[in-house]
């Protein structure tokens, strides 16, 4: 990355949108703008800093406000008040390089392990979906219906990839599709570390191609925030946050509890519970979907253990 400014390599060639919502940022904001195609509504990302890189984004610096129009035409983006060329901008398309070998590094059980310890340790982590990894007594969160269902969702185990979690929870991605992304991450981790590489598509990254119809196909079910996360990750793209975690979780000169610790850090800074949620969902997975770590019931607040 040579830092000079990135658009997504899922950013389509021509788009007609509309500003949705402008979020600020510790350092700058991102700015949704909502499209659609066939499978439905989804965002194209105008940020300004790299750390909110997707493979739907556009760095680029824009006023705009909601409703106004943002049209890109090949390599020109028009805003309400100026033409920005994009040809000077580096294609990002948020797919983890990594080699067979580093891959292994992070779905190694003792890895897994450490990182399911380092979430346990926290209560600043048991939030979202990681509630269901350590639910707290007390907590008001624990009687929301939709954090029981995903429970029963997920205690199915993961012979079949959890698509009724899609669209449940709240949130701006729901925390059911953060998980989901987690998950596609860690078939895709698995399929690296057999020797399937970067350029695996989904059928080898161990999601059968109906499994990916299903998604496609429930993709108008969630929110369009929801539906552009797992655009991205079933064509193995993922946030730049988790693109980072996954840089710390392969370096080898650094101590595992110092990585582990980084990683949640990371995961916890992305939105309420985004980032945690799909690190649960990549823990639940590379742990083989072990129904012994969640609780049989979310009302009696006994921690798991894998």
């Amino acid at each position: 990355m040579n830092g000079s400014g990135y658009i997504g390599g899922m950013v389509p060639p021509g788009f007609d949108g509309t500003v949705a919502s402008i979020h600020p940022r510790r350092a700058g904001q991102v700015t949704n703008v909502l499209v659609q195609d066939g499978l439905g509504p989804y965002f194209v990302s105008l940020i300004s800093d790299r750390e909110d890189l997707t493979a739907g984004a556009i760095m680029v610096s824009t006023r705009v406000s909601p409703g106004e129009p943002v049209v890109r035409r090949g390599e020109t983006l028009f805003l309400p008040d100026r033409q920005v060329s994009l040809q000077h901008l580096e294609v990002w398309d948020g797919r983890p390089r990594l080699t067979s070998r580093e891959a292994s590094r992070i779905i190694a059980p003792e890895l897994v392990t450490a990182l399911y310890r380092t979430l346990e340790e926290r209560t600043v982590f048991h939030r979202g979906m990681a509630l269901l990894l350590h639910p707290c007594p007390g907590d008001p969160a624990l009687r929301e219906p939709w954090l029981e269902r995903s429970r029963r969702i997920v205690s199915a185990g993961v012979n079949t990839l959890p698509v009724d979690l899609i669209g449940l929870g709240p949130g701006f991605t729901p925390a059911g599709d953060d998980f989901l992304t987690g998950v596609l991450l860690a078939h895709r981790l698995t399929a690296t570390a057999k020797g399937g590489g970067a350029g695996i598509d989904a059928d080898t990254a161990g999601i059968t191609a109906p499994e990916v119809d299903v998604v496609r196909a429930r993709l108008r079910t969630t929110t369009a925030g929801g539906a552009t996360i797992l655009r991205h990750a079933l064509s193995g793209s993922f946030p730049f946050y988790l693109i980072k975690i996954c840089g710390i979780l392969t370096d080898p000169d650094t101590d595992q509890s110092e990585k582990t610790h980084r990683a949640c850090r990371i995961a916890a800074e992305h939105g309420h519970s985004s980032g945690i949620d799909s690190l649960t969902g990549l823990l639940w997975c590379l742990s083989g979907g072990d129904t012994s770590v969640f609780p049989t019931t979310l009302d009696d607040g006994k921690r798991g253990q894998l």
